[in-house]
């Protein structure tokens, strides 16, 4: 197997660890790797007390960049009457 180089895109920028966790989930269940950034001191909370406050950047590589911000997009942009007790949350795609 040949290394290539792999570009990576600014998918997004949460603020909770929740957040983030649940946005992973997603993506890696479709197969799309995503690396995880964390900000400020976020690394250091995370080995400390197990999440971050200070939030999170999630980057996917270039050729899964447009399939991954459309899953994110539908997962979060569901209706709250559809049943599943999520309600409707804004996601900015960088």
């Amino acid at each position: 197997m040949m290394n290539e180089d792999i570009k990576l895109k600014l998918l997004t920028t949460v603020s909770s660890f929740t957040e983030s966790q649940m946005i992973t989930s997603l993506l890696k269940d479709e197969g799309i790797p995503v690396l995880v950034k964390d900000l400020g001191l976020g690394g250091f909370m995370k080995v400390t007390m197990g999440y971050t406050v200070f939030g999170q950047e999630l980057y996917v590589s270039e050729t899964d960049f447009d399939r991954a911000a459309e899953l994110v997009k539908a997962f979060f942009d569901r209706d709250a009457d559809g049943g599943d007790g999520i309600k409707k949350h804004p996601f900015t795609v960088f």
